[in-house]
This record gives C-alpha cells, sequence and structure tokens, in this order.
C-alpha cells in the first residue's frame, strides 16, 4: 500500500494517510504524486469521523475506502512511502 506524509494547512499539524484518502483539488484521484509533492501543490485530504483515535489508526493501518461522509482537509504531500512498517 502507497502512503503520503501530509502537512494540514489550516493548523500545520503533520500526519500520515493512505494515499487513496487524497485528491486533487478537482476533486480527482491525484496522477503524479511526485509532481504534487515537488510543486508543493495543495490537496484535499478526506480523514475518518471518528473522534476515537484507535478507530482512526485501525482505518489507516487497513488502507481503509474513504467514504463520503468524511470531511476533507486542504493539505500539502510532504513525502510518500510504500509501505507502512510497525516497530514494537
Amino acid at each position: 500500500m502507497a502512503y503520503a506524509v501530509i502537512a494540514f494547512l489550516d493548523t500545520d499539524c503533520v500526519d500520515w494517510v493512505p494515499m487513496k484518502w487524497i485528491t486533487n483539488a478537482t476533486g480527482a484521484d491525484p496522477e503524479d504524486i511526485v509532481t504534487l509533492v515537488e510543486n508543493h501543490t495543495s490537496v484535499r485530504v478526506f480523514w475518518p469521523t471518528s473522534s476515537n483515535p484507535y478507530n482512526v489508526s485501525k482505518a489507516r493501518n487497513r488502507c481503509s475506502d474513504r467514504e463520503m461522509n468524511w470531511p476533507s482537509f486542504m493539505c500539502r504531500i510532504l513525502g510518500t512511502a510504500s509501505e507502512y512498517t510497525c516497530h514494537n
């Protein structure tokens, strides 16, 4: 699975999400992530509505499909990774 490290534009918080939670400004799935990163292009990132951090973490780790009722936030992609590995 592919993941992105993102910075939320309104809060400057940094987090990671599955790539399939990201859309470009027009709502389409981005085709060239490298260009978006290099050009510091803003994208929309869908985020689960759950206030429970465990549920959000579970959705990310499972690379769940985004749901249309999730709110979206303007972000910038800082980088990408093809796998996520947990270290205990």
